[in-house]
């Protein structure tokens, strides 16, 4: 008797089971919201026009915190959490490197750690802050061209805002394409 039960309860628990997985009023996985297609398009190493266009196609609710985000971007590069994040990465592969030369007794490296970690997270910097302007000039927004405009406005004092400048003058330029995804 309770073999019988157990069975029809394992049952009832699998049929239960697809129907809530597979109800159809239910999206899954759900819906990335713009915000973090916007963190991804930051985030990710080599991305083209699908994420440009969602960007530019942004909601309207959510346009105002993504405008938000790529403004803090273009002028402050990335969040403090994510300095920390890459700066941990950086110091282990540093310290893996540093292993590897000595057990096959290379020469060490001809930068200094701290050296290195400032060439790295200014790289960091700078693409960080070029993304947030393509997405900006993709956008297409009068409140993007504003911030792409302000940012034309900042002092260059090194080769790195200069990059950042570059970008910022191709995406404004950018803001009078037809298509997003031509947006490089």
């Amino acid at each position: 008797m309770n073999r019988v039960l157990m069975v029809i309860g394992v049952l009832v628990l699998v049929v239960a089971g697809g129907w809530i997985w597979f109800h159809p009023s239910r999206p899954w996985p759900p819906p990335v919201s713009d915000l973090r297609v916007a963190q991804l398009w930051l985030e990710c190493s080599d991305c083209q026009g699908p994420f440009l266009r969602r960007l530019h196609d942004a909601r309207p609710p959510a346009r105002d915190t993504v405008l938000q985000l790529f403004r803090s971007g273009l002028f402050d590069g990335p969040d403090s959490a994510r300095r920390v994040r890459h700066h941990g990465e950086l110091m282990r592969s540093w310290i893996a490197d540093s292993l590897y030369r000595r057990r096959e007794m290379l020469p060490p490296p001809g930068l200094q750690v701290t050296e290195f970690l400032r060439t790295y997270s200014q790289g960091l910097d700078v693409t960080w802050r070029t993304r947030s302007a393509t997405a900006l000039g993709a956008m297409r927004d009068p409140v993007a061209i504003a911030v792409l405009d302000s940012a034309l406005q900042l002092p260059l004092q090194t080769r790195a805002d200069s990059e950042v400048r570059m970008a910022v003058m191709a995406a404004r330029a950018d803001t009078g394409l037809g298509a997003p995804g031509g947006v490089p």
